[in-house]
């Protein structure tokens, strides 16, 4: 079958409700196996804890720290992402995993296919896997991305909220991402001193921006096509702070754009932790500096470096609104690029 780019495609919502219930079920099936293993979906117990709280009238910036239930760190996401565990709150912890997890799946997939099939296959990838096994709700964020009716999943997350914000601007964006927050302060109005002091007690341990990283610099490369969307998701994913454990480079997944390239991206983030072993020393897995700096030398090496080479492969062409275009008309050409 002859590839051809997703945007030209346009499945009947039947069809893609179909195709994100079966998401749905293979992503819930994935976290029971992984729940069967660990005991948990570590990353989720925090939203269900969070959500518990605010149920019971607590602040969860202050029931959750170090010590209670498996928990090593304080609550480190907006009030946001505490509100969207809220329906599966009154679950027990791993049932409730299990549905925000097939949930999370079955928008992005009904999102993803919004412009087509092709690139579904990002689904199948390593940080995909990730999300499924941990419970993440990153896969929330990425349908934001596609469309900006889901901006509102975009406040769970803020940092991988902005980098979709930058693929596609927009005012409404903006005013469903505000409700969002809007509701959450009209919850608990002083919710964002709580968040801010916990961050500041996470070491920057935990964290990495990928142009601070030795050769990450390479990423500001992807500004020579700041037209396209898929550069500036690029570029914004490559400059705001982020866990080097696989699961927040979900987001670059998006920058494919045909089914060939979504396989072959998906099937080269199983190669990454192969890979780690062969670059550099592997440091004990049991300490924390397993993700700094060695997993983030990895990551963005084998990661972002190569979405940068394909973005530059592709031409500088977009929408740009009209005072951009006033200061971007003395550049050269190839700055300029084509509106």
């Amino acid at each position: 079958m002859r590839e051809t780019d997703a945007a030209q495609r346009g499945p009947s919502i039947y069809a893609r409700v179909l195709a994100a219930i079966g998401v749905a079920l293979a992503a819930a099936g994935i976290a029971w196996v992984k729940i069967q293993q660990n005991g948990a979906q570590k990353d989720f117990g925090y939203l269900w804890y969070a959500a518990r709280a605010l149920l019971g009238g607590e602040d969860p910036y202050a029931v959750i720290r170090p010590g209670v239930l498996y928990f090593d760190n304080w609550f480190m996401y907006p009030l946001t992402a505490a509100l969207a565990a809220v329906p599966v709150a009154g679950l027990d912890m791993n049932a409730a995993g299990m549905i925000f997890t097939a949930a999370a799946f079955a928008t992005l997939a009904f999102a993803l296919s919004r412009e087509g099939w092709d690139r579904l296959p990002v689904l199948m990838s390593f940080p995909a896997l990730w999300c499924m096994t941990t419970g993440q709700p990153a896969p929330f964020v990425l349908a934001a991305a596609v469309a900006p009716g889901y901006a509102w999943a975009a406040t769970l997350k803020p940092t991988l909220g902005f980098a979709t914000f930058c693929s596609r601007p927009s005012w409404r964006f903006v005013a469903v991402g505000g409700a969002a927050v809007a509701l959450s302060l009209i919850v608990r109005p002083d919710w964002p001193l709580h968040w801010l002091t916990v961050t500041r007690q996470t070491a920057d341990i935990n964290y990495q921006v990928p142009v601070a990283v030795p050769g990450g610099a390479l990423i500001a490369l992807a500004v020579l096509r700041w037209r396209r969307g898929d550069a500036r998701l690029v570029l914004a994913m490559g400059c705001i702070p982020q866990s080097m454990l696989m699961y927040d480079q979900f987001p670059l997944l998006l920058i494919a754009r045909t089914r060939r390239e979504a396989i072959i991206f998906s099937l080269w983030t199983y190669a990454v932790p192969l890979a780690m072993r062969f670059v550099t020393d592997l440091p004990p897995m049991d300490t924390k500096q397993f993700t700094l700096p060695y997993l983030a030398r990895i990551i963005t090496w084998s990661l972002y470096l190569p979405a940068v080479v394909l973005v530059l492969l592709r031409p500088n062409v977009g929408a740009a609104p009209q005072w951009i275009e006033r200061l971007v008309r003395p550049l050269p050409v190839f700055l300029r690029g084509t509106a």
